[in-house]
């Protein structure tokens, strides 16, 4: 699970994914006859993801008894996940469980109960892209003769960085390549560049933003 959620986030799908455990029965506690576990009631479920509310949920159970009784329906599970995580509305949740949000549960007596398993956040696509690929302002501005600006990506893409004068012609590339995850920073030579107000665009995959840069003499 480690290495998928590295994965998730390398790709930058980290916020939009969670991913539930499950299984079709528990296991109970002592060995068998051929030192495995029999099928039993209950059993342990993980949840993972960033939008995932960490903690326990539930009491410790009875390891003395033979068979692990269950605390939480599997319904109520999904229909809670249902409504924080995927934001369903709570009257569309008993047409996928009968008779779960209801006084009277469903047909074999479970009732919904809240549980505290994920939020109630879905990011826009604007905030999904900004936190994960970014241009700073550089510094100095305005500059001389060198500055230094700052760039962020989410995953290894082909970054172009072009800088344009007041007709929008092309003057100069600051970066052209193929950057690694996280912040980087590089150091600008000027020299090159008459006095003047310039934009410098940064390209990577979908993302394009700009800034602007002063030079003076």
């Amino acid at each position: 699970m480690q290495a998928f959620q590295a994965d998730l986030r390398a790709r930058g799908l980290e916020d939009r994914v969670l991913t539930v455990t499950t299984s079709e029965f528990g296991r109970r506690i002592h060995s068998n006859g051929s030192y495995g576990t029999d099928h039993g009631t209950g059993g342990p479920l993980f949840i993972f993801g960033k939008g995932v509310k960490p903690g326990i949920v539930g009491n410790v159970p009875d390891l003395t008894q033979h068979n692990v009784e269950m605390q939480f329906d599997y319904r109520v599970v999904y229909a809670n996940l249902l409504r924080d995580w995927l934001l369903v509305d709570d009257s569309r949740l008993n047409d996928v469980f009968p008779g779960l949000m209801s006084t009277e549960g469903t047909s074999d007596g479970v009732r919904f109960e809240s549980l505290p398993l994920a939020n109630q956040v879905i990011t826009s696509l604007d905030d999904f892209v900004g936190d994960r690929f970014s241009l700073g302002e550089c510094y100095p501005n305005p500059a001389s003769t060198k500055t230094t600006l700052t760039f962020m990506v989410n995953s290894a893409y082909e970054l172009t960085i072009d800088v344009f004068d007041s007709e929008g012609k092309r003057v100069a590339r600051w970066a052209n390549g193929t950057y690694s995850p996280g912040e980087h920073k590089i150091d600008v030579d000027l020299a090159s560049l008459n006095p003047g107000m310039y934009i410098y665009e940064m390209k990577c995959g979908f993302f394009r933003d700009s800034k602007r840069i002063a030079v003076v003499r």
